[in-house]
């Protein structure tokens, strides 16, 4: 394989090489215009695929998983038809230069790229993209501004260190499912993300945020989870606007002296908080006719509990410990 030069398959449709631990370079020179998916992975001294990548028009599908030493893919420029993008474990690449509109790009991950420390704004022209994932990018400091991504259902964003700000103003109106994982420098989320279709919103391990501001507009949030965000000292009042809320779990935020209060959260079902010491007390004064389980477990600050609990017919499990 080595000392082949070129691939000449004008009806190849699909490639997958994997685990060719002496595969320098993949020869593609533009004589596979039929391609639809490429698969490489596990090929360790791969550098360099060849620029005839690029005339592969009709691909759909690039998969580019755990061979180190490529630090450089071609240009995508063209890609029309491109709709699933993955790259993962390219600990050589530092900037994803990709200048072409990949206009019907609905699924991008980037996975384990340690070095990679810029993402060009062309990516995320795509007004078809639904998934986003942005994983253990350690040296990642910056996401572009999703302006154009009408179409974004899902974006998560783990592990990536260095990220400060997640400054997204453009209206992601479509968003349904927000994580963010493991960003231990993460001060301030944009408002851009809270928008009225967000369902499921999930905050782990950012220590540095210290307020978590939710704009009016989460109107169909349904779950919000807090988990482990050690400076976090104040959840907005936005979130009473919340009517469609129904799991709300806290967790492990030592900082957080209150919430918004309860009242109107006609739809709740389930309120789990553990070990937020700071928290004294807990906000139920309206009706929370849904509730179905509340589990308060070592706050061991807390001191009294809304009346409004008592409106809670529907509560089959109730549980209170401050240890």
């Amino acid at each position: 394989m080595a000392a082949t030069e070129t691939f000449m398959f004008p009806c190849l449709e699909e490639l997958d090489i994997c685990d060719c631990p002496f595969l320098k370079k993949v020869p593609l020179t533009g004589q596979c215009s039929s391609l639809k998916k490429l698969h490489i992975s596990k090929c360790k001294t791969l550098s360099k695929i060849r620029d005839g990548l690029s005339t592969s028009i009709y691909l759909k599908e690039l998969d580019l998983k755990d061979c180190p030493n490529l630090s450089w893919i071609p240009d995508l420029e063209g890609f029309s038809s491109l709709q699933n993008l993955s790259i993962e474990s390219y600990k050589e690449l530092e900037v994803l230069h990709i200048t072409g509109g990949c206009s019907s790009l609905e699924k991008l991950s980037i996975l384990g790229c340690e070095s990679l420390s810029k993402i060009e704004d062309e990516l995320f022209s795509s007004t078809c993209l639904k998934e986003l994932y942005l994983c253990h990018c350690s040296n990642l400091s910056s996401v572009p501004d999703l302006v154009e991504c009408f179409s974004l259902k899902i974006l998560s964003i783990n592990s990536c260190k260095e990220l400060e700000v997640l400054s997204i103003t453009g209206r992601c109106s479509s968003l349904e499912k927000l994580n963010i994982f493991g960003c231990e420098k993460l001060n301030k989320i944009g408002d851009g993300l809270f928008t009225s279709s967000l369902q499921n919103l999930s905050i782990d391990s950012c220590n540095e945020l210290e307020v978590l501001s939710l704009p009016g507009r989460c109107s169909s949030l349904e779950k919000l989870s807090i988990f482990g965000c050690e400076k976090l000292s104040k959840i907005g009042d936005e979130l009473s606007t919340c009517a469609c809320l129904k799991e709300l779990g806290l967790y492990n935020c030592p900082n957080l002296s209150s919430i918004p209060n309860l009242e109107g959260f006609f739809s709740l079902q389930s309120l789990l908080i553990n070990r937020c010491n700071e928290l004294e007390v807990l906000p139920i004064t309206g009706r929370c006719s849904s509730i179905e389980k509340l589990r308060i477990s070592s706050c061991k600050n807390i001191s009294k509990i809304g009346d409004g609990l008592s409106t809670s017919t529907c509560l089959k499990e109730l549980y209170i410990s401050l240890f």
